[in-house]
C-alpha cells in the first residue's frame, strides 16, 4: 500500500489538531494549543487544495471560489472576534459553530444531488446496454 503525500499531511494535521485540542484544557497552554490546532487545520486545508486529485487525475479547478471563501470568512471572523466583548464570547462561538454546521449541510445537499444524478445516468446506461467508458469518449 502506497501512502501519498496528502495522506501523510492528513495524519500530521490530525495529530496536531488533537494535541492542540488537548492543550486547550489548561489556561496556561490554551493560546499555544489554539495555534497548534490552527496550524494543523491550515496544513490539511492547503494540502487538500493543492495536492488532491480524483481517480482520473483531475485536480481541483475552482481556486477562485475556494480562496474567495477563505478570504471573506477570514475577514468576517477576524472582525467579529476583535469587536466582540469577552462576556459575549460563548454566543459568538455558538454562532460560528452553527455557521459551520449550515455549511456542512449545504455541501451534503449538493453532493447528494450530484450522486443522485450520477446514479441515474449509470442506471440509464445499464438499461440501454451501454458502457460508461463509451459515454465519456
Amino acid at each position: 500500500m502506497e501512502i501519498s503525500l496528502l495522506t501523510l499531511l492528513y495524519i500530521i494535521a490530525s495529530v496536531t489538531f488533537i494535541i492542540g485540542l488537548k492543550m486547550l484544557s489548561h489556561p496556561e497552554s490554551a493560546r499555544k494549543g489554539n495555534l497548534i490546532a490552527a496550524a494543523g487545520m491550515t496544513l490539511a486545508i492547503f494540502g487538500t487544495i493543492f495536492l488532491y486529485h480524483d481517480e482520473a487525475g483531475n485536480k481541483l479547478q475552482n481556486y477562485a471560489w475556494i480562496f474567495g471563501g477563505i478570504l471573506i470568512g477570514g475577514v468576517i471572523g477576524t472582525l467579529s472576534a476583535k469587536k466582540v466583548k469577552m462576556t459575549a464570547m460563548p454566543e459568538m462561538v455558538s454562532l460560528f459553530n452553527g455557521m459551520g454546521g449550515a455549511c456542512a449541510a449545504l455541501i451534503s445537499l449538493v453532493e447528494f444531488n450530484h450522486l443522485q444524478h450520477t446514479l441515474e445516468n449509470s442506471r440509464i446506461e445499464l438499461l440501454m446496454g451501454g458502457n460508461r467508458t463509451e459515454v465519456i469518449k
